[in-house]
């Protein structure tokens, strides 16, 4: 019986390796193609001049071939932009809140946690308040110390940093919280052990009860009456007994929360809310002031799509090379390489930003009426929409690397 089990378990070992293999092999072309993709996009939009049309057509709907030409020039900088800051942003629905429910989410005598999410309501507060900042004070500011307006290319690459101020936060964050005590029951030992599991006995394989189901927690959640477990972190169900006589049937392991509050999450989610005050707005200017009216839905619909859709499925193939260093336990993890990685993206694109707006073939389209200049306007007093725009999105980059939506799987 216990040979039957050993070659069981192997087989589960193999086939968990093999399937890993698969999905890293899958992952590494996926970013392949998406490097690929970006770099044809971006080298065939900068000069659209190899648009032709046909002899036999004058225009399609009343749309000249000129303004086709100019519908798709802004493609490069949209794409450049949006890639940069909108990797850091997806941030804030995977990484960050990994990070926030490994703190201490605690309220009052322990009895009560907030959810790591709530955290994500600093993105939204910091757009609120520093919007009449940055337009009341610092902007008119900045132009009258140097005698002239900021340019919406400064104001973008000031998103920009403010993004790697939220990674760089982010990174100062989770090792302080690496760092700092776990509130766990008395006698818990750091190191995985049984011995964190009191009450549980469990058995070879991946079964209800089998250990490599609980390998990955860092102890019983209810000790003496406590729950010590985070409320948003993984779980995992641990059955006693069976049957309507079973007195208590479920337990539950999870993981301890971090000494250091999670208020301290609140700083890198604000950094990304004033990036996004100067970046969104900057977006709508390119995709809106660089169209022609006729055709100014079709570039806006594109820009959404590389706000909300690439750059999350670019951090779900990251999340995918990179599963070994998120953990259900973050303190046997290296949560921050996503951070490491959106700062070397923010490094390389913000010139990549700069080469492509001044080689690419830029013209400014002729107006004959104001509809263009007036949704322009209207975009720019509201640039917090860019928040529930990508909320489809996010809630997929959400679903690829988050450490609870993985466990769920697991399970």
């Amino acid at each position: 019986m216990e040979q039957n089990i050993q070659v069981e378990h192997a087989a589960d070992n193999a086939f968990a390796e093999d399937g890993s293999e698969v999905a890293f092999a899958l992952a590494v072309t996926a970013f392949g193609l998406a490097a690929l993709q970006l770099t044809c996009l971006i080298w065939v939009h900068c000069d659209n001049s190899f648009m032709v049309q046909a002899e036999e057509e004058d225009s399609l709907d009343g749309v000249s071939l000129s303004d086709i030409r100019l519908t798709f020039q802004t493609l490069p900088i949209l794409l450049v932009a949006n890639t940069v800051f909108n990797f850091a942003y997806t941030m804030m629905i995977g990484p960050f809140l990994s990070e926030s429910c490994q703190m201490n989410l605690r309220l009052g005598d322990g009895s009560a946690q907030i959810s790591g999410a709530f955290f994500n309501l600093a993105d939204s507060i910091a757009i609120v308040l520093f919007i009449p900042i940055f337009e009341g004070f610092v902007f008119p500011g900045l132009a009258r110390l140097r005698g002239r307006p900021v340019t919406v290319q400064e104001k973008l690459v000031c998103g920009f940093f403010w993004a790697a101020a939220g990674m760089a936060a982010a990174t100062v964050v989770e090792f302080c919280r690496r760092s700092s005590p776990v509130l766990a029951p008395p006698g818990w030992q750091r190191h995985v052990s049984k011995a964190n599991f009191p009450g549980m006995n469990f058995t070879a394989g991946s079964g209800p009860r089998g250990w490599q189901r609980f390998e990955g927690m860092m102890g019983t959640c209810t000790v003496g009456g406590v729950d010590y477990c985070s409320n948003c972190a993984p779980r995992v169900p641990y059955p006693f007994c069976e049957g309507a006589g079973c007195p208590e049937p479920i337990a539950e392991a999870g993981i301890y929360m971090s000494a250091i509050h999670g208020w301290w999450m609140l700083v890198p989610f604000s950094f990304i809310g004033i990036g996004e005050i100067l970046v969104m707005p900057v977006l709508y200017h390119y995709a809106y002031s660089l169209t022609p009216t006729r055709t100014q839905c079709i570039i806006q619909a594109v820009n959404l799509v590389f706000q909300g859709a690439y750059p999350p499925a670019l951090v779900g193939v990251v999340s995918t090379l990179l599963a070994k260093e998120q953990p259900n336990n973050l303190n046997r993890g290296h949560i921050e390489y996503f951070y490491y990685i959106a700062l070397v993206i923010i490094a390389f694109g913000t010139p990549l930003f700069f080469l492509v707006s001044r080689t690419c073939k830029i013209q400014q389209p002729q107006r004959d009426d104001s509809s263009g200049e007036e949704a322009i306007h209207s975009m720019l007093l509201h640039p917090s929409m860019a928040s529930s725009i990508r909320t489809s999105g996010g809630n997929m980059a959400g679903s690829l690397v988050s450490r609870h939506g993985r466990s769920v799987a697991e399970l």
